[in-house]
Order: C-alpha cells, then structure tokens, then sequence
C-alpha cells in the first residue's frame, strides 16, 4: 500500500512532534553544482537557533548559511543515492554562530528534484572543543604526548624541543636515568586508571646534547577507550637561561661592590660565585688561553676567565652577550682597584671604624642617631629619639648582660660586646658594639654607643659552618654533619636503621678511570640515594666510597624489604655505563646502641663481615661480630707490643737457581712471636697496612736485613708495602738504613699494587734502582696488571704466583700462563722465580721452560739463620 507525499508528511509530525531535534524537510534542485531550495517545512523545532518555527524558512536558510555550503551539499547529494550527512555552521537570531550536523534521507527523486528528510543536531559545544584541541596540537608555546606502554602520539612542538623523529620508544626515555624507577611506577599507575596529575621542572640534554629545560605538566587520559598518558611540556629554555644569566651576572656584580680591594681575591671570588649558579661545567682562571670550542675565555689584563660548557649550545648569543657584560663590569672594577689605590686605603680604614653612633642621656633616652643606625635598624629618626635602647631587643634578650652593661658604663668603664638585636621588621641583626660613658664639665652623663653591623659575617660563620657539615663532591652531609643531623632526629620512642653503603673496587674505578670519573661515580650515586631513600632519611659520605643512611622504619622487615629493592635496582642500572657492586651493613637504633657513634661503628662491624660474604651482601649488626671487633683490637695490641718489644722472629725461604740447583738467594718472611706460638702474615699484615703501622714493621726489618747481610753471601728480599711507596719521608728512612748493602737487596712489590698512582710507581722503583737495588714483582699474575704496566717498570725479577705452578702438571692451561710469562719476561730481560715448587715434576717442567730459580717446599721451607748458613755450606743433591 502506498501513502502520498501529503500523508507520509503528516505521518512523520505526528510521529516526531517532541523529538529533541531539529527534524524537517526539504525540497531542492540540483543544476550542475549549484543548489535551489524549492521548499522547506519544518517537522520539529530543536530550538537551537532563537527562531520560531514560523521564521524558519527557506529565505532564512539561505541568509543564514554561506552560499559556499550549497556548493558542497550539491556534490555530496550527486555523490550520495540514500542517505548522506553533512556538517554546517548557522547564524542564529542574535548572529551567533553554531554548527550543525544534518543526517538527510533521499525519500523522493524526480530527474534533478529532490526530496529530503533531514535530522539535524546541534554539535557547536563538539566543534568548539575539538577547534580547541587542535589549537593545542598546533600551538608554538606548548607541546602535546600522549602514551600507553609507548607513546602513541607527540606533536611537532614536542618532537622540536627534544631533538629527535624516533619516538616509538617507552615515555620512561624521556626523563634522566636516575628518575626512570619513580617515572616507571607513575606510568603503570595511569594505565592502571589511577586518576592523578604530577609536575616536573627538568634541566636535561636533548638528544642532540644541547640544554634543555622543560616543564611537564601530566594527567591521567582516556584514549582510544583505554587509560593514557597525557603530557603537555613546554620549553622553558630560554626563561631558564636568562634567569640563570642574570643570576650570574647580579652574583658578579654583588662580589665586585664588596670586594674591590684585592684583584686575585676578586676575580677568585667571581669564580666561586658563577659556580654556586650550576651553569657551567666548571670555570677557573687560566694564565694562557684555552683554544677549544668546549671553552670560551674571557681576558681579564693578562689573565684569563675560562668557562667550560656543559651542553653543546651553552655558548649561545645571550650567554656570550652575559659573558661580555662581566667581562666590561670585571674590567672596570679591577681599573678602578688600580687608580684608586688612596681610596681603597681610606676605604680599608672606614672599615675598620665604628659605623653605628647612638647617644642617650643618663637615663638612656636616645637623643641622637646617625644615618648608619636608621639604616641598620629600619627605624627612622623620629620614632628613634626619646625611646630607650632596648627598642632593639631580640626576643632572646640576656637580661643578665644587659645589667652587666649597665653597670659597667655607670662606674665610667668602657664596655665591649657582640648584641644581637631585631631591628624595625622584626629581623635579627648583630652589632658589634662599644659603649662610652662621657660627662661633660655640667656634670651631665651620656652614653656614646658605637657599632659596626656584623649580621653578614654572622650569617657567613654559619655558612661555613654549613659547609664544614658537607661534603664538597656529592653535596651530602660529610661524617661530622651526618653525626650532628643524626643525633637531632634521634627519639627514644621510634626506630632508626643506621646503613652503611660500600661501593667495591671503588679505589680501582679511581686509578684506571681518574679521580674526575670517579667524582662523577660518587655524585650520580649520590643522587640515586637521596631519590631512594627521601622521605625522613639523613644521607651523608662517610669515607672515600661508603655512604650512610639513618632512617626511621617500623620493623626490621620493612628495611629488609626496602634494601632488598635497593640491591634489586642497582643491579639493574648503570651509572656512567658503568655497573656498580655494592655491600651493605646495617645497625639498629635503639636495639643495637642508642649512640649514633657506636652504631656508625657496628654499622661498618656488619659491612665488614658483607664484604667476605661476596659483593651485593647484606648484614645486620649482632653481637657475634663484636668478635671481629676484638679479633682487629687484639692484633692491633699484638703489632704494637711486638713493635715495641722488637718480637718479630725471622725466617728465610731461598730461592734456587736452574742453573746449578744451589742456593742464590733468599726471601726475607717476617712472624710475630706470642706466648710460644708464631703468628703469620695472614694474620696481621692488612690491619699492619690499613692502619700505617706497617712502616715502623719495614723499618725493623730493614735493620734486621743490613745484619744478617753482613754475614751472608747471598742477596735477600723483603716487602715493601704500596703504603710505603706512596711515603717519601719513610722511603728516605728506609734508604738511609739500606743503601749500603743496595747490591744485595731485593725489594719485592705486590702485583696487586702496580695499577695504583703507576707513575708515582715508576720513578721511586727507578730511584731504587739508580742506588744499586734489584727489584721483583711478588704474585705475578693474580692481580690486575699485565705486561702492559709491567714493560715500563724497572724491574728485575717476576715471581709466578703458586696458584699457577702448583697445576702445570695437569692444567694445560696453567701450563700455557707459566710458559708465556717465562717466555715474554726473557725478551724484556727479566728473571723469573717460580713459587710453590712442591714435587720433582714442578721442578723438571719448569727447568725445561727456562725458569731462572724455583722456590717451595720441594726445596726447602722457610728457616732460621743458622739454618739458612749451613744450607749454603751443603748444596742440594741434585
């Protein structure tokens, strides 16, 4: 059954006559691509527009809606056979602008005449919000990412700041390495749906290393029906390098009006103020240029200011234009300094003079300041004068002081001291003050107060007393201000953990890599500390590379599991493309000591015993360790008296030639006799070397050697430690003692040491050298030199250490070293003395590997003197 145009019309009002939008229908012509409205009639009024119903007609839609629309609409109802949409923008009654979007249904078709039903919705509130979004994306000022696990859209603005096309990589890439841990939880808590915002502040390099310093502002999204990431950065740079410029340039100008009476003392003070400003990577005054563009030189007369950069772009036109105007102002000053030689003198005096000047009558109203004390205090003249000194009280007043002051100037007495005054503001100034008592010939008394303003010494002595509790690498609080932070957060009623932090082979990092690296190592870890451990947590630099922590915890669990993550974390990261070891000791506040002394000490104790378990060991403080402790005091007792009392007891091992199998020499070893029994090396040596009093050992020793060897045909050798190599003032001693006898002395070094200051190395052996000395490398082989360090030093033997020798009869391997250490050391003209020579095989290998002497057990053990004399009158039956 078919319904009329009429019908189906009437059928759709009845049907739609509430329907929220705006529902009609329309009849057009279409001619090539231009459009003619014939009809319009509409079924529902979205009352969208400020028209009536009976406004809205085809007049009014073509006056409301730019002719350019028809155009478009002509080819898509062309294009389209059914069904189509389209998106407009209307002029309402008020000459508002909204935009439409129209779903339109072709119900009727004849040659070039159409007729529409269309369903219009008001989408301006969409349109102005997506209109706004891309005004974000293509704005200059800030720049837009947005992340799941990586991120999954960055704009142009954001891809400029950071240097780079390659984003398809984890948002964590975009922070410092010591952020990522805390930058990683952040991330899956947002794709957790965990709804939240977080600020950054960042100065980090850009892929290309120039400086950059962005603000990050980041919100919890939904994107593409899943929780995001959503980060807006904007480039701070330059706001960032001006204010660091001028930064610069008011500390430059600060330190020239306060120090103009010393050139080298100002310009050192410039140094250390465009330093504290953490711009550059280092600036320092230079008697020569420095030609490298990593460098740029300021000449300040015949000296020059050099600034290192930090990033590639820092000498960019606003730092050089900021370098220049220090420069101008340097110069100027440093002139003046040179001309006014009188006046810097007369300045020096002024100085040095009493610059507040106050008087009160006897009854200590003031009836007279100067321009200095309205200035010091903030208070003006007027509301000086009539008032009583103690205007100036400091909330602390000592009552006690002020009566002795009193007393003082009424017996006519001059009277000295430092107060400690608030002036108008209520802000505390310090005067260092002096007091006249003055009668005139009336009989009449005044008080003449005179004063010098020390408020910035004051504030100085606490800075440096500030400085005196840091660190000056890391900027943590050193072992004396760690001690003192401590002790004022200490509470009987909580629990505190006391960590001590032992980087390994720390010593090893510094001599390969430098003392530069090895700063750097011990900062970026420091900053990995204070990110670990910042919530209620004093972090310090106890030693060379212990670090320790005093925490508040709840239980021993918590900061079992916390140090647990720690070690987890280190394991994993690199500081410096460098992987770190580390071992830990822990003491408890208060079950372990209620002293923070005592428990730096228990601390180190449970370190100790950390490190013998292997690296990335933790332990805690108990009291079985106190054994170690009284072990260490016990050995300690023992050098010392056997120092005291000369109880070292001697034996020789001799060294045995290949040649004819007699003895050629021998090795001088050192014991320490007590209560019947003779205790090793092993024993006592490293708390001998760690504690220094291995060179009062040496010195014994070495007169012990000169009077066996005027008895004995034979050289001998002894051990001088790395700690005594590094000691000019003993080696001399030794020396002194020695050189007499140098053409029958062997000096041994351990291998292990040679990697240590090498060239301090080389020229005291080439000192002993030049005196007639042999020397020999003990333990070749064990340590971490090689014949790299071992082809510059001067040294006439090598020792091959017995863990080597003692398998060449079954490891090919161990065979294989010996062989090449005997045949290398032959072409670099140095003997070698095999250890631990224990079976005839031992022997009939390496005699048939050109090894020059043997040592061991094989041969003999080590003696006694008169042991060692009748060996030598009885060669060895070969």
């Amino acid at each position: 059954m078919q319904f009329s145009n009429f019908r189906k019309e009437k059928m759709i009002e009845k049907v739609l006559k509430n329907f929220p939008t705006t529902l009609y229908i329309a009849k057009i012509k279409i001619n090539n691509d231009s459009l003619e409205i014939i009809d319009f009639k509409l079924l529902n009024h979205g009352k969208n527009t400020n028209y009536s119903k009976e406004e809205f007609t085809s007049e009014l839609i073509k006056k409301s809606i730019d002719s350019n629309y028809f155009k478009k609409f002509a080819k898509i109802i062309k294009e389209k056979n059914n069904k189509l949409e389209i998106k407009y923008q209307f002029k309402d009654k008020t000459g508002k602008i909204y935009t439409f979007k129209d779903t339109l249904k072709i119900i009727d078709k004849k040659d070039n005449i159409y007729t529409l039903l269309g369903l219009g919705i008001n989408i301006s509130k969409e349109e102005e919000l997506s209109q706004i979004f891309e005004s974000i994306i293509d704005s200059n000022h800030m720049g837009i990412i947005i992340y799941k696990e990586k991120i999954v859209f960055c704009d142009n603005y954001a891809k400029n700041v950071l240097q780079s096309e390659n984003y398809d990589l984890s948002p964590i890439n975009l922070f410092p390495d010591n952020m990522k841990p805390l930058i990683k939880d952040t991330i899956q808590k947002r794709l957790n749906g965990k709804k939240f915002s977080k600020f950054y502040a960042l100065e980090l390099p850009s892929l290309k290393n120039n400086r950059k310093f962005v603000e990050f502002y980041t919100h919890t999204i939904i994107y593409e029906g899943e929780y995001a990431g959503l980060i807006i950065l904007i480039d701070k740079t330059q706001f960032f390098k001006h204010k660091k410029m001028l930064e610069i340039i008011q500390n430059v100008n600060s330190t020239i009006l306060t120090q103009t009476f010393d050139k080298q003392k100002l310009l050192t003070e410039i140094v250390s103020q465009i330093k504290s400003v953490s711009y550059f990577k280092d600036v320092f005054i230079s008697n020569k240029k420095i030609k490298n563009n990593q460098f740029y030189n300021l000449q300040i007369n015949d000296e020059f200011l050099v600034f290192e950069a930090k990033y590639k772009d820092d000498f960019d036109e606003l730092c050089i234009n900021t370098l220049k105007k220090i420069q101008k102002n340097i110069q100027k000053a440093i002139k003046e300094i040179n001309k006014n030689l009188t006046l810097i003198i007369l300045k020096q005096a002024l100085e040095q003079s009493f610059q507040w000047l106050l008087i009160t009558d006897e009854n200590g109203k003031i009836i007279y300041v100067n321009d200095a004390v309205t200035k010091i205090s903030g208070y003006s003249k007027e509301e000086l004068i009539g008032k009583n000194p103690k205007i100036f009280k400091s909330e602390k007043h000592n009552e006690s002081l002020y009566k002795h002051l009193w007393d003082t100037i009424l017996d006519n007495k001059i009277f000295e001291t430092t107060l400690k005054n608030k002036n108008k503001n209520n802000q505390i100034f310090y005067l260092k003050n002096r007091i006249l008592p003055i009668t005139l010939p009336n009989e009449k008394k005044y008080f003449v107060s005179m004063g010098i303003d020390i408020t910035h010494q004051k504030r100085l002595e606490k800075k440096i007393t500030n400085i005196k509790l840091k660190d000056k690498i890391t900027e943590l609080y050193n072992r004396y201000g760690f001690i003192n932070e401590s002790k004022a957060l200490l509470n009987p009623h909580k629990k505190f953990a006391l960590i001590v932090i032992d980087i390994k082979d720390f010593k090893a990092i510094n001599a390969i890599k430098g003392n530069k690296f090895g700063n750097e190592i011990l900062q970026q870890f420091s900053i990995f500390l204070q990110i670990f451990f910042h919530k209620n947590s004093i972090i310090s630099r106890i030693g060379n590379d212990e670090f320790a922590i005093f925490t508040e915890i709840k239980n021993i669990d918590e900061i079992k599991d916390k140090l647990n993550t720690f070690m987890k974390v280190i394991k994993k990261i690199e500081i410096l493309s460098l992987k770190l070891s580390i071992n830990i000791g822990i003491a408890i506040f208060p079950d372990d000591d209620s002293n923070i002394e005592n428990l730096i000490e228990k601390a180190l104790i449970a370190l100790e015993n950390a490190k013998n378990n292997g690296e990335f060991s933790i332990e805690f403080y108990n009291k079985t360790l106190d054994t170690h402790l009284k072990n260490n005091i016990q050995i300690k007792t023992l050098i010392h008296q056997a120092i005291k009392e000369d109880k070292f007891i001697y034996h020789y091992q001799p060294y045995i030639s290949t040649k004819d199998f007699n003895i050629s020499s021998a090795e001088c070893l050192i014991r320490i006799q007590h209560n019947n029994n003779l205790i090793y090396p092993s024993e006592f040596i490293n708390f001998a070397e760690s504690s220094g009093l291995i060179k009062d050992i040496e010195i014994l020793m070495a007169k012990k050697i000169i009077n066996i060897l005027k008895t004995t045909p034979i050289p001998l050798s002894f051990n001088i430690s790395a700690n005594s190599l590094n000691d000019d003032e003993h080696l001399s001693k030794l020396i002194k003692l020695t050189k007499e006898y140098a053409n029958k002395i062997i000096i041994e070094i351990t291998e292990r040491e040679l990697i240590f200051n090498t060239k301090k190395i080389i020229q005291t052996l080439q000192e002993f050298k030049n005196l007639g000395f042999k020397i020999a490398i003990d333990d070749f082989g064990t340590g971490y030199s090689s014949f790299m360090y071992i082809k510059n030093l001067p040294i006439d033997y090598l020792k091959i250490d017995s863990s080597f020798t003692k398998n060449i009869e079954k490891c090919k391997k161990d065979l294989a070293i010996v062989e090449a250490i005997i045949n290398i050391s032959k072409k670099l003209d140095i003997k070698t003395i095999a250890e631990g020579i224990e079976t005839k095989k031992q022997m009939e290998i390496l005699t048939n590997l050109g090894c020059d002497y043997l040592q061991g057990y094989y041969f003999f053990k080590p003696m006694g003197f008169e042991e060692l004399i009748q060996n030598l009158k009885n060669p060895l039956d070969n």
